[in-house]
């Protein structure tokens, strides 16, 4: 591995995110071993990660995520289907007392 493939690769930060093959691993460190550049960006890289690692809260893992987007899913859907049995409360009292209004009254005192 040449530098320039080193840096179309992202050879450092795979490397340090464990995220490239053995074999190129261990064609990138042969590399690295002796070019000054990619060793400096190994070291810079890694001193960023470190301090990262240190500085950053730690994420909540995927599963609480998860769990916690289900509640809030149970809740909204609580919530609507509340709003939605007010609506049709709402409207069958209007229906009720329309049928009960002066027009029924009226309909009811010309049937007699």
């Amino acid at each position: 591995m040449n530098h320039q493939e080193a840096l179309r690769r992202s050879a450092v930060e795979k490397y340090l995110l464990n995220e490239m093959p053995q074999p190129e691993r261990d064609e990138f460190e042969e590399h690295f071993f002796g070019c000054q550049e990619c060793a400096a960006d190994l070291r810079a890289t890694a001193a960023f990660l470190d301090g990262a690692k240190k500085e950053l809260p730690t994420l909540a893992p995927p599963q609480a995520c998860a769990e916690r987007a289900q509640e809030t899913l149970v809740r909204f859907s609580l919530a609507a289907g509340l709003c939605g049995a007010r609506v049709l409360l709402v409207v069958a009292r209007r229906g009720l007392s329309e049928c009960r209004g002066p027009a029924a009254v009226r309909r009811r005192a010309g049937a007699a």
